[in-house]
Formats: C-alpha cells, sequence, structure tokens
C-alpha cells in the first residue's frame, strides 16, 4: 500500500521540478533579453522564477549553463516548428544590442555595432571581404 504513495510523491517531484526549470528559463530568458549576459544576476533569476537560489543552482550550475539552455531551448523549439528562426535571431540580437551598448569606444564603433547586428540577418551572395592593415582587400580566396 505504500508503494503507490510513493509513486505518486515521486511523480509530484518530477512534476515540480520540470515547472521549476520551465519558470526559470522563462525568467531568464527575460533577464538576458532586457539586461544582457553580464547584467543578468542569478539571484534576480531565481526572484522572478519565484524559486530559492539553491533550486535555481541544483538545475543549473552557472550562468553560462543556463545562457547555453536558452540558447538551446530556442533550438528545439525552432526544431520542432514552435518557433521561427527569426525569434531565436531576436532573442540573439537583443541580448548583443544590450552587451554592445555597455562598451563605448566611440561612434565608430557603434556603426560597426550596428552592421555587425544586422549582418547576422542577411545572406552572403559574395565571399566576404577582408581590409588588411594596409587597406588592401583580400578575398577569402586570396
Amino acid at each position: 500500500m505504500a508503494l503507490p504513495l510513493l509513486t505518486g510523491l515521486a511523480k509530484y517531484r518530477q512534476d515540480m521540478m520540470i515547472l521549476n526549470e520551465a519558470y526559470i528559463l522563462n525568467a531568464s530568458m527575460d533577464s538576458f533579453r532586457e539586461n544582457g549576459f553580464h547584467g543578468t544576476k542569478m539571484t534576480e533569476i531565481s526572484k522572478v522564477a519565484d524559486v530559492s537560489s539553491a533550486t535555481l543552482y541544483k538545475h543549473f550550475d552557472s550562468k553560462d549553463q543556463l545562457f547555453g539552455a536558452c540558447l538551446e531551448l530556442l533550438h528545439c523549439k525552432f526544431a520542432n516548428g514552435k518557433t521561427n528562426n527569426k525569434h531565436a535571431l531576436q532573442f540573439l540580437q537583443d541580448v548583443a544590442r544590450v552587451e554592445l551598448s555597455r562598451i563605448d569606444m566611440g561612434s565608430g564603433y557603434a556603426n560597426a555595432s550596428k552592421t555587425m547586428l544586422t549582418f547576422s540577418s542577411t545572406k552572403l551572395e559574395e565571399p566576404p571581404v577582408a581590409v588588411s592593415p594596409r587597406g588592401e582587400e583580400k578575398t577569402s580566396a586570396t
């Protein structure tokens, strides 16, 4: 008679772990999008997800691992047709935009940042052109 109760308790714990992980991933994606990688704090994620820090670290050892899980979630959603590639790209652009806004290296850097963010959504029709330190253009074939 005790076995079904344990099975029910085990199922409940498993369900709670899945729910907690979903809450954590949802909160972390919002935080990464709004605050960037470096501005995201694990303590804030645990508060927003309404889980303890111990629960957060039980699921994810580090912020790096959590960010990787967010990317993996986007990949899985895309692979299963639950989101499109633009959603994943938008997430990465939002994170990159926040990170790049933290760095102040003048207007030339701001233009380079804008180019980098828009480049990721364009197709290359020709091989990229590299410029040597002397200003000479080189194609990837040379």
